[in-house]
């Protein structure tokens, strides 16, 4: 139950995390988009750690009379979402960000009930990616969603180095002459791209660099102990199959993992799998690709599954590997991360069998080394090579 009391505590708490944040520099790609918003609900949704409450708590900095709220905390004290927003505007608050929507099981109903009252300038943010999408449905059109993903290696160049890179899009690197200035103008930053690819991109790496692997290791904790469990039907039992499948996923080449591999390798049955699965992906940590039809459909339409960067890494020493032993996986991560938007699709062989080759808006690419005989349109490659069958990694890497 809300009260002046719980309110105060409410608001003090505010005023104290949009001060901490007031004089940051540097802002998530987002912000401009959202603070330009007016008399509609906007939602953030995006994998734990990626700066969503940061980029919550800058816009309620750009507005007066703005109030913060952790919805675990309403959580905790008993109130909901609606009655602390109408306690609120008694007190002449007029924006609302709430954090951590889903802490609050029936957060939709509470919003809409909101905005047909008239309390329209509400922000709201969850990193459960998946039921912030589907819970949004029932909004209908009275909420607007963006996803916030990891860092570009375009907004890595802006936080680490304060340099500005200009946005390309993804027609400009198939143009031979356009692609060589891009080249050009990130030349001077290529010697970073290694430590972008390793733990570069989550926004508390620059502050945090000499932590950054231990602060992983603990996002990854949350988000299988918390995380999952508001999403899949996942308790306490499933948390040491839950590491197993992702320890597989580091240290397994991403070509190389299948459902029945991981079911016979954890022991668990399929059903099982599935769940655990959908769970990682449903949270961000996994992001999904489907395969390419070509002529018939595909017989197995199992898709391929790539970290979120820098979770491979981060579970891979954990598990005791290297860099370098897992850096084609790596690799791929970072080239799904930031091409999801274009829907690719991967390549299986003849024999159907998965392979790091990409098909996006009908074009193809090959990861890394060429081992498969058969034609490709472009390669991939980690350094910046100026090759009319050749598109850099890191070109990739700023779109957005």
């Amino acid at each position: 139950m809300m009260n002046d009391t719980i309110y105060s505590e409410l608001f003090v708490q505010s005023e104290r995390l949009k001060n901490e944040v007031k004089n940051l520099p540097k802002r998530r790609f987002l912000y401009e988009d959202l603070t330009k918003k007016t008399n509609v609900m906007c939602g953030v949704y995006g994998l734990r750690g990626t700066g969503k409450t940061t980029l919550l708590l800058q816009i309620a900095n750009n507005k007066e009379n703005s109030l913060y709220i952790n919805a675990e905390n309403l959580a905790f004290v008993g109130s909901s979402i609606k009655e602390a927003v109408e306690f609120a505007v008694k007190k002449g608050m007029e924006y609302f960000f709430i954090d951590e929507v889903h802490a609050i099981p029936e957060w939709p109903m509470e919003l809409k009930l909101l905005y047909d009252s008239g309390i329209k300038n509400i922000y709201f943010s969850g990193s459960s990616t998946i039921k912030i999408q589907e819970k949004a449905a029932d909004l209908s059109r009275r909420a607007v969603l963006f996803h916030l993903p990891p860092l570009s290696f375009r907004e890595f160049v802006d936080l680490y180095l304060d340099k500005k890179i200009d946005k390309v899009l993804f027609d400009d690197l198939l143009d031979f002459n356009t692609r060589k200035k891009i080249i050009a103008a990130l030349a001077p930053y290529e010697r970073y791209f290694e430590e972008y690819m390793k733990f570069g991109s989550f926004p508390f790496y620059f502050s945090q660099k000499d932590d950054a692997y231990q602060m992983y290791k603990n996002i990854i904790e949350k988000m299988v102990r918390f995380d999952l469990a508001s999403v899949a039907k996942i308790d306490a039992n499933y948390i040491e199959s839950i590491y197993k499948v992702l320890g597989l996923f580091a240290l397994t080449g991403p070509n190389e993992i299948s459902k029945n591999f991981i079911s016979k390798t954890i022991k668990r049955n399929a059903y099982t799998v599935d769940t655990i699965l959908k769970g990682l992906c449903d949270v961000g940590m996994l992001n999904p690709v489907m395969p390419f039809k070509k002529g018939a459909s595909v017989l197995r339409k199992e898709p391929k599954y790539l970290l979120s960067p820098p979770l491979r890494l981060t579970l891979g020493l954990s598990y005791g590997a290297t860099y370098e032993q897992i850096v084609g996986g790596i690799r791929e991560d970072i080239f799904i991360l930031n091409t999801l938007n274009f829907n690719p699709r991967y390549i299986k062989t003849d024999r159907e069998s998965k392979t790091p080759d990409y098909i996006i808006n009908g074009i193809s690419f090959e990861l890394g080394a060429h081992r498969f005989k058969h034609e490709t349109d472009y390669y991939v490659k980690d350094k910046l090579i100026i090759d009319e069958k050749i598109i850099p990694l890191p070109l990739f890497c700023l779109f957005y």
